[in-house]
């Protein structure tokens, strides 16, 4: 068991080794993000980011914006797998259209 005295020491480390991954993590993404939009402006190539969804509504409109805000020169494209919780309605307020993935499609073959 450990001491009394260790427990802050641990805490304050869990705090900083989460705070470090999370800033890595948005370091990282920045970077990547900056050189895929140069990228994608110097030879005028074009991204396609497709999202597959099915009763995503709780986190289809941030994804739809990450991936705005990171790569603003993308192609979004939501596929849907027949949605019950309005899925395709929150991807259209969000502007963009949901493209239905129909039963025979999610089939293995």
């Amino acid at each position: 068991m450990l001491s009394s005295s260790l427990t802050p020491k641990l805490k304050h480390t869990k705090e900083f080794n989460h705070n470090s991954k999370n800033f890595l993590s948005q370091t990282f993404k920045r970077k990547i993000s900056k050189i895929v939009v140069s990228c994608v402006k110097e030879i005028g190539a074009r991204i396609s980011v497709i999202i597959p969804t099915l009763n995503e509504a709780n986190g289809v409109a941030h994804v739809i914006r990450e991936v705005r805000r990171a790569l603003p020169c993308s192609e979004i494209i939501v596929v849907d797998g027949d949605s019950s919780d309005g899925t395709p309605d929150i991807a259209k307020r969000e502007g963009l259209s949901s493209l239905p993935l129909q039963k025979e499609d999610m089939e293995l073959r």
